[in-house]
């Protein structure tokens, strides 16, 4: 059986999400140096299972940063993407702005502790569940 090799758009969305994001809780995201970050979704491939990720980021290492002016690359699944609530949407995006330590430049374990923030404040369920609030057109305050 002959693998399919995955094909990719880049989410436009994403990062104004991520830029709206920013400026409604600057102290949370403000800092972040959304030019250099990329997000791309798989079109032609659906995740594996429940257990696979929403999503996942890279770092980029030197010399391919500083040639592709890019840090951190996402990647989604469009389907997934595309099946989610708007509001879901926003708490993908920021658990994956949470997920970069910038101070120390570096990926943060995926794991309860590194995403404690979102789970403390959202549940375990919050991208997949229909009760989640709405952190862009809502008033919410993080815990």
């Amino acid at each position: 059986m002959v693998k399919l090799k995955p094909q990719y758009v880049e989410m436009e969305e994403f990062y104004e999400i991520a830029k709206d994001l920013s400026n409604k809780y600057y102290d949370l995201f403000g800092t972040r140096d959304y030019s250099r970050i990329r997000a791309y979704a798989v079109v032609n491939k659906n995740r594996q299972d429940d257990s696979q990720p929403w999503w996942s980021v890279i770092q980029v290492k030197d010399p391919l940063c500083d040639i592709f002016e890019v840090d951190y690359v996402f990647k989604l699944f469009l389907n997934d993407w595309d099946a989610m609530m708007d509001k879901n949407k926003y708490l993908l995006i920021a658990d994956a702005l949470l997920s970069i330590d910038f101070v120390n430049d570096r990926i943060k374990k995926f794991d309860v502790q590194d995403h404690s923030l979102m789970i403390k404040n959202f549940g375990l369920d919050y991208l997949e569940n229909s009760e989640s609030p709405d952190i862009l057109r809502d008033k919410f305050e993080w815990k």
